[in-house]
């Protein structure tokens, strides 16, 4: 029983029968004991046999390969509505960038003609090199990926 209690507390008269259930359950089960009439003591002695239950030593041969053959089969739900969402998402998304093009994108233009002129040209080389170096990275990165589970997949 997990009561906050200081040792002098007394038990009520339901956990005593409790706690007492529990231990007839505990005494009968070590002693082999035939099974009584008392259906409180025989759900604790359910309980007692499978806490005294030794633990399988290992896992099944096959568990590795039930696994990993568990993982690369396909999700058991249906997930068309979501993918319905996400084309509608995109799409309103999509409208959103081409309004917002339409509606503020002279004024943006202008704009950044304007801040061209005031950057010199070894900062335009080095943003230009920095984006080209990240745009490679990317890509190289995506082919080795991609290599890599072609691997695996024949492997």
């Amino acid at each position: 029983m997990n009561h906050d209690r200081t040792p002098q507390d007394p038990l009520t008269d339901s956990e005593q029968r409790e706690w007492l259930a529990q231990e007839r359950a505990w005494r009968d089960e070590r002693a082999g004991n035939a099974h009584g009439d008392d259906p409180v003591v025989t759900s604790y002695r359910t309980l007692m046999r499978a806490l005294h239950a030794p633990l399988p030593d290992a896992l099944p041969a096959d568990f590795a390969r039930t696994v990993a053959a568990r993982a690369t089969q396909p999700p058991a739900v249906d997930t068309r509505l979501e993918q319905q969402f996400q084309r509608l998402l995109l799409t309103a998304l999509v409208l959103a960038a081409l309004v917002a093009c339409a509606l503020y994108g002279s004024d943006w233009l202008r704009a950044s003609v304007a801040a061209l002129p005031l950057l010199d040209r070894a900062t335009t080389l080095n943003w230009s090199a920095a984006l080209a170096a990240c745009l490679g990275l990317s890509w190289a990165m995506d082919v080795l990926r991609r290599g890599a589970r072609q691997h695996r997949m024949r492997g």
